[in-house]
C-alpha cells in the first residue's frame, strides 16, 4: 500500500473534487489507470470531460464525455477502457470525482493515461 508519498484529496467530508489535466499535444486517449486512497477513501466514480477548458463544479449537471463506476484499485492493476471515438482529439481532460468507497474524503495517489501523440502541438 502507498503510504508514504504524494497524493490529492478532498476536503474532509466531500468526496468531490475536480482535477485538470492539459497536455502539450493533442493525444488519442484509450485507457486510464487510478489509484486511490485507502479505508473507503478511493473514487467510486468520476466523470471525464475532453477539452473543456473552464473546469467548475457546474461539470456535475453537464453531459460527461465518459462516466466511470470506478473499484478500489491499490496496487493500480486495472485500466478503465474508454470510448475510442470520444477520445480521439484530446487537449485536456477534466476529472470530476463524484462519490468515493464511503470514506471521509476521496484520496488519489496516481492517475495515469495510455495512448498515443497525434503530433499536432497547441498554438499559443
Amino acid at each position: 500500500m502507498l503510504y508514504d508519498i504524494d497524493f490529492t484529496e478532498s476536503n474532509d467530508g466531500d468526496p468531490d473534487f475536480i482535477i485538470y489535466i492539459p497536455f502539450t499535444e493533442q493525444v488519442k486517449v484509450r485507457s486510464l489507470i487510478m489509484i486511490g486512497g485507502e479505508d473507503g477513501t478511493s473514487p467510486a466514480r468520476i466523470k471525464l470531460f475532453v477539452n473543456n477548458d473552464t473546469p467548475d463544479f457546474d461539470l456535475a449537471d453537464a453531459p460527461a464525455t465518459q462516466v466511470i463506476d470506478c473499484v478500489e484499485n491499490p496496487e493500480g492493476e486495472l485500466k478503465y477502457t474508454l470510448a475510442p471515438a470520444k477520445f480521439n482529439s484530446v487537449w485536456s481532460i477534466t476529472m470530476l470525482v463524484m462519490l468515493n468507497h464511503l470514506g471521509d474524503n476521496t484520496k488519489i495517489y496516481y492517475i495515469g493515461f495510455d495512448g498515443i501523440s497525434t503530433n499536432k502541438r497547441r498554438k499559443v
